[in-house]
């Protein structure tokens, strides 16, 4: 555990903007490096400019908007982890009961034609869009409940977007990208690695219809429909088409609270110390891990 001194100094370097800097040109997000950082700036309601900072990395870095935030950067693993700590409760409320619903469902709705009979094909189909109906209506009614953190977050990443690009055309990108294919799908592709406790029995339909439901959830969000790399999924391309403009409302509902800049991010239940003194342990095991700051190596080198 580190002593008042040491604690005092390394927030000292980790609160400098060069630090965050240096670290994302450095490209090194790995998890014990990163999430004890999140969890003590999220505590100490301070990761917002951090996110800031590194959004501008990012956009510096990256010239094209459509592929922008789809790969894993420092500024991507930072804005995963913030959500999952500013939206695990969120979560929960919103798709966990959907989640049960689906798992006690013993039934598949399976429209790849390889993988089941031609004869189930309609009735699966029908299945398979009141779910992803009953699903995107309560994605899109959780939008008063979404935390002020989030959407505090989600103002910052469309403004900036729209800032930069000087227009209004890829900031929906931008959200929906964290939003569904980096926060909601993985929720539904891997609910157990969420914190989402599937209360049903398992049975062999439960994670094939939670994926087929998450490609749909996922085009629906890009704005896109199905085509030539998974041609079975082209007859959910009317359904995908009526609900694009309710995601589109969604997304535009929840990133554009203004007046909530000022709001302050969940005070954690969290010992700060032993969140900085994972942080150096990890470093202190990983020493080739700070050498892309060099207060920080300084640091490690008088620690050891």
């Amino acid at each position: 555990m580190l002593n008042d001194r040491q604690k005092n100094k390394i927030k000292s370097i980790i609160e400098e903007r060069d630090f965050w800097i240096s670290l994302y040109e450095a490209n090194n997000f790995t998890r014990g490096l990163v999430l004890p950082l999140v969890r003590y700036f999220t505590n100490e309601n301070k990761i917002i400019p951090i996110i800031d900072d590194l959004l501008d990395c990012e956009l510096e870095k990256n010239h094209d908007p459509k592929v922008l935030f789809r790969g894993n950067s420092v500024t991507t693993k930072v804005i995963d982890y913030y959500l999952s700590i500013e939206g695990s409760d969120y979560l929960k409320e919103m798709i966990q009961p959907f989640i049960d619903k689906v798992c006690k469902t013993a039934v598949s709705f399976e429209i790849n034609p390889q993988l089941c009979s031609q004869s189930n094909l309609d009735e699966n189909k029908k299945q398979l869009e009141l779910l992803g109906m009953e699903l995107i209506t309560k994605i899109y009614k959780s939008a008063n409940s979404m935390p002020d953190s989030l959407k505090k977050l989600f103002y910052l990443i469309r403004t900036k977007i729209e800032s930069h690009y000087c227009t209004s055309q890829y900031s929906h990108i931008s959200v929906t990208c964290f939003l569904f294919l980096r926060f909601f799908c993985p929720a539904i592709l891997n609910p157990q690695l969420h914190s989402l406790r599937i209360k049903a029995s398992l049975n062999r339909y439960c994670f094939r219809n939670l994926t087929v439901l998450a490609k749909v959830l996922q085009n629906i969000a890009n704005g896109v429909c199905f085509g030539e790399k998974e041609l079975y999924m082209v007859v959910m391309n009317n359904f995908v088409a009526t609900c694009i403009p309710k995601i589109l409302a969604f997304v535009r509902k929840v990133s554009s609270v203004d007046h909530l800049i000022n709001m302050t991010s969940t005070k954690l239940d969290i010992d700060c110390t032993l969140e900085l003194s994972l942080f150096v342990s990890h470093l202190l095991q990983n020493v080739n891990e700070a050498s892309f700051n060099k207060d920080l190596d300084e640091f490690l080198e008088n620690m050891t």
